[in-house]
């Protein structure tokens, strides 16, 4: 039995680091079930989290699913800050061009 992200995804996994994560314990630890009873298991788990908190294997994919991590991601500016050009007689027309955009 091997299951592939294409058969996470399919039962509506996204991709991403917790995908990878679920694949590694599925194909370790379950390898003795069949690929029907570990998919059940796994859409199971991605709809009643709650239920798998207490699995020793599967208790950390659960417990992210409860509590998705937070996005951290830093938005860029809208317009740049201004700065104070010096010498800017010797600066290429290309460079400048390239410090204002």
């Amino acid at each position: 039995m091997k299951i592939t992200g294409k058969d996470l995804i399919k039962i509506g996994y996204a991709e991403s680091k917790l995908l990878g994560e679920l694949l590694v314990i599925l194909n370790k630890d379950f390898a003795y079930l069949r690929k029907k009873k570990v998919l059940k298991m796994a859409k199971e788990l991605l709809g009643q989290p709650e239920k798998f908190q207490q699995n020793n294997p599967l208790h950390n994919i659960a417990d992210t699913l409860l509590n998705p991590p937070i996005d951290e991601t830093i938005s860029l500016r809208e317009a740049p800050l201004s700065y104070k050009v010096y010498g800017a007689a010797g600066i290429e027309a290309g460079a400048s061009q390239q410090m204002e955009t």
